[in-house]
């Protein structure tokens, strides 16, 4: 199975939820899903610790 998806599924989807929550913090858009969430939290962490 993929490991995002298990990740999102744990805990009865704390992850998703978080997610969501950070989402609405942001105030972005229902349309932004979680996952697309979860990829710009990655791309930054990546990005201030220099990879890429």
């Amino acid at each position: 199975m993929n490991p995002v998806r298990e990740a999102l599924r744990a805990d009865d989807g704390a992850l998703h939820h978080r997610l969501l929550s950070i989402r609405e913090e942001a105030g972005f858009p229902e349309q932004i899903s979680a996952l697309r969430v979860f990829d710009v939290i990655a791309w930054m962490d990546g990005k201030s610790r220099g990879i890429g």
